[in-house]
């Protein structure tokens, strides 16, 4: 970030961009494949996964917020990275599952 900070606006722009664009892609990307997932295993699997989005995405935004202004940023960057290995330890288990 100091490196950006003394260049142009075009420059910085562009270094927001990747360094937003890039994480968020990644941590976008498990949704749409949960979706797809859970559309060929359960009947009512798109509604259900929309309704525990929508939960999600509220009740999380909510407590990052109360995390970060009482533990601080760090902590609630950890809790979310924490998040994200759990999501992915129970896909790592669905996919064993499937394959059984």
């Amino acid at each position: 970030m100091d490196l950006l900070r003394a260049q142009p606006i075009l420059i910085r722009s562009v270094g927001a961009f990747v360094l937003i664009f890039v994480p968020g892609f990644l941590m976008g990307m498990p949704f749409p494949v949960g979706m797809a997932r859970a559309g060929h295993q359960l009947a009512v699997g798109n509604t259900w996964m929309w309704g525990v989005n929508g939960v999600a995405s509220v009740v999380g935004s909510a407590l990052a917020m109360v995390l970060a202004m009482t533990w601080g940023m760090n902590a609630a960057f950890w809790a979310g990275a924490a998040c994200y290995v759990l999501a992915g330890c129970f896909y790592r288990a669905s996919s064993a599952v499937d394959t059984v």
